[in-house]
């Protein structure tokens, strides 16, 4: 039986506080993980200015390499942009992977001025971060605000990966809310729908918000994302060389 491992990815804007209530699950379980920061992240939100999507997707792969130093394949987990980047590894280094978590993946804005954000970026530097979700005992440390240009990146990061989708073989778990005010819930069914996974399923869920790892259904969220990589722990063999 392989050795999985499990690396966790944060969205857009976000501390690792969006996605580390995992970290019991996973150690429980006796899964190591990884839970990089992505360029750019946990500092101010002047260090966004300038990030490429390829150097989010580049400080994954270095996490997965060290990850992979003590597992023989790994799960992605990925919120948001970390469900773009997760997608990106699947396509570029799919022998790596054991499976892949999308988690409100964050293609398809449900804010009507994202498509123009590209002309946007020449009069408004900067913009103002969506209204944190009231969650009972919920602490936002999320940015407040963030460089329009960056956004830039982050759009269209998403629109080369929706144009990808097929070439995502790995088997598949895709996450998404009915609720989300930040990505439009049909995101996640086009991710189901055009990705070339034979091994693939949907768990569209009805009460929680955007941060679906911190909202009110996060355990059901939690519960789903281990019985995944439970499934993809018993099913994978790593051949064995000699």
């Amino acid at each position: 039986m392989a050795t999985i491992g499990a690396l966790v990815l944060h969205g857009f804007t976000s501390s690792l506080d969006t996605v580390n209530a995992l970290s019991p699950h996973l150690e429980k379980a006796g899964i190591p993980y990884r839970m990089p920061l992505l360029r750019g992240h946990g500092q101010t939100p002047e260090a966004l200015r300038g990030v490429k999507a390829r150097d989010w997707v580049d400080d994954a792969a270095s996490a997965l390499a060290d990850l992979l130093r003590e597992a023989d394949k790994a799960i992605v987990i990925g919120l948001s942009m970390g469900g773009l980047v997760g997608l990106t590894l699947a396509i570029e280094q799919p022998d790596r992977l054991a499976g892949l978590v999308t988690v409100a993946a964050a293609m398809r804005w449900v804010n009507p001025l994202a498509p123009f954000c590209g002309l946007l970026s020449f009069v408004l530097p900067r913009f103002a971060s969506p209204k944190p979700p009231s969650y009972e005992n919920y602490v936002c440390t999320n940015y407040t605000w963030f460089p329009t240009k960056t956004f830039v990146e982050l759009y269209y990061f998403g629109r080369e990966i929706e144009a990808s989708l097929s070439e995502v073989k790995v088997p598949l778990l895709v996450m998404g809310s009915e609720r989300d005010t930040i990505i439009q819930p049909e995101a996640s069914w086009i991710i189901y729908q055009r990705t070339g996974s034979t091994n693939k399923e949907i768990r569209m869920f009805q009460k929680t918000g955007h941060e679906m790892m911190q909202g009110c259904e996060k355990e059901e969220v939690f519960a789903a994302i281990m019985t995944f990589i439970e499934s993809r722990r018993s099913d994978v063999i790593v051949p064995q060389v000699g």
